[in-house]
Formats: structure tokens, sequence, C-alpha cells
């Protein structure tokens, strides 16, 4: 992450790629919007070459592509402003959302981001995606049904797509495209609780991307790779905690919020849907926390040290974790 910014020539193209979401965001015309969208392209296909690896060529080709489709289908939308409402919205909606990496249109995402280098895959899940949630947020004339389609599609591709994955740029990648399907269910009901979901994601998937490409991880078993640095180590574990949506942690709120509003709302289904495809996200964090932790030798002997030497403390620890989860529970069943 930090090789993006602090090389000459990659500091001039992420300031140029800075330069294209601000356009974007700021623009009061589609030319200009789209315009800035163009820049943000060109400027962030170089970027993704800094190592001259083979796989981030191949990654460079298949983004380039894979972004050149829908700024065609939004430059159609435009041009085709004048005519059939459900068609042009239909059309700009497809573009943004081959843009963003959501489903049904996600195939390029998690191979992309499974080549290139932890920073890429940092700007992947943040800065490029700021410019086309803004335009969904402020755009009205969407269709409500493509858009409850594509966030519950997103929510389970997201689940179902990352559960046997080994590599964690990948499984991050699927773990994008579900957090964006909340975003895209929030825009529906509350745009404050959708900006507030996306700027959380944003946040823990920083720290998380910072983290892990400090230790250069590749793999799931982030403890041998940390070694006895206890600190990082529970850091990272509270970091795909919340990532997961787990009370009391930064990305269990901004859910609540969007699932409140989808209830009050009467999407009870897509509700119902979001929350299956969370649960699944959450399914496999668990499975790298734990996995690594019960992978390495020296962690599982103390901790199993520790609950053998405590047992009235593992007891009591047991005790106040029932109860915890049981209010909360109970708290989401009146809510």
């Amino acid at each position: 992450m930090i090789s993006i910014i602090w090389k000459p020539y990659s500091m001039v193209m992420f300031l140029v790629v800075s330069f294209g979401v601000v356009l974007s965001i700021s623009s009061d015309n589609w030319i200009s919007i789209w315009l800035g969208m163009e820049i943000n392209l060109y400027a962030f296909v170089p970027l993704m070459l800094l190592e001259m690896k083979n796989q981030e060529k191949e990654a460079a080709v298949k983004y380039f592509i894979s972004q050149s489709v829908p700024s065609a289908l939004l430059l159609l939308s435009f041009i085709m402003y004048s005519g059939e409402a459900l068609m042009v919205s239909s059309i700009l909606f497809l573009g943004l959302l081959m843009k963003m990496g959501l489903a049904p249109v996600h195939f390029w995402l998690p191979s992309v981001m499974g080549s290139v280098s932890w920073g890429v895959c940092w700007a992947l899940s943040t800065i490029q995606k700021v410019a086309p949630v803004m335009i969904i947020f402020y755009s009205n004339s969407f269709s409500p049904l493509m858009t409850v389609f594509c966030a519950g599609v997103s929510s389970i591709v997201s689940g179902v797509g990352g559960m046997n994955q080994t590599l964690m740029r990948v499984l991050l990648a699927y773990s994008s495209i579900g957090h964006m399907g909340w975003v895209l269910a929030g825009s529906m009901v509350c745009k404050m609780s959708a900006w507030f979901y996306f700027f959380s994601y944003m946040f823990i998937i920083s720290g998380l991307f910072f983290f892990l490409a400090k230790v250069k991880l590749s793999s799931g078993d982030f403890i041998k790779k940390i070694g006895g640095s206890y600190w990082l180590v529970v850091l990272i574990m509270f970091l795909f905690f919340s990532l997961g949506g787990l009370p009391p942690f930064l990305g269990f709120y901004p859910k609540m919020m969007v699932l409140g509003g989808l209830v009050n709302d009467s999407f009870y289904i897509l509700s119902v849907v979001m929350i299956i495809g969370s649960v699944l996200n959450l399914y496999y964090y668990l499975k790298v926390v734990f996995i690594s932790v019960l992978s390495s030798p020296y962690m599982s002997y103390n901790l199993s040290f520790f609950w053998q030497k405590n047992e009235q403390v593992s007891n009591k620890f047991y005790f106040y974790c029932f109860l915890y989860f049981s209010s909360f529970i109970g708290e989401y069943m009146l809510y």
C-alpha cells in the first residue's frame, strides 16, 4: 500500500486517480461524470503494473476490459437520456454495477484482486467505488425491483463465493461484493445509513489491508507470518470480527441501521436474504481466524494452558458470553 504513494511516478498517477474521483462526484452533468471516471481508469491501470509481474499484467488487461464495457454503457445511457426512461436507467444501472463489481456482473473483481498487490486491492475496495456509489445514491431513476434483486444476489454470491477460498485477496474481494450489496440496499431506505455503512467499511477494510500488507500475507494463516506479536494478532482478529458485523465492534452498527430501515420499509424478504448472506460471510471470517489460531502450535498451546489453569475463569467467560448474546437476540427481536 505504501508503494503506491511514495514512488514518484506512482504518486502522480495516484493524484490523477484522486482527481478523476473528485471530478466525477462534483460534476453537475453526465459528460463530466463520465470524463472523471475515464481519467480515473486510465490513471489507475499503471498503478496495477508497479511490480511488472506477469499476473499483474493479466489483471491489468482484465480490469481495463471489464471497465471499458461499463464506460461504453454509461456513455450510451447519456446519449439516450431523452429516450425510454426504464431502458436508459437500466443501462446506466448495469454500467454502475460493473464499475463497482456487484453481482450479477461481479466476475472480474475476484480474478483481478487475486492477482495484484495489497495496495491495489485496497484501492479497488475503497477509492474506486466512491464515484459509482455517489451516482447510485443521488440518482432516483433506478427501478426498486432491480436494486432489490442486485442487493440480494450480491449478498448471497458473496457468502457462497467466499466459502472455499484459501487466498486472502480473493476472499476479501467476495467480502467487498457483499458489503457493497448492503450499501446498495441501504441506498433505498436511508442515504445517511448507507453512507455510514460505506465509510465504516472503508475504515475497517483500510486497517485490515494495511496490516495484511505489513505481514505480506497470501493465505489464511496469518499467525505464522506475524510470529509472537500478540497485539497484531488480536488487532487483525478484531478487524475480521468487525468486518463480519459482530457486536460490539464497529461493523455491527451500520448493519443494524440498514436492517432497521429495510424492516421499517417492509423489505422483509430482502432483509432475510441480506442476513443469510451476512451469516455466510461471518462463517468464513471466523474460519480464517480460528484456523489460524488452531494451526499455530505456540498460540494453541498457550490458549489450552490458560483454560486448563483457569477453569473457573473460563466458566465465567462462557456464562457471560451466553448472557451477552441472549440479551442481544432479545433486543433485536424487540426492535
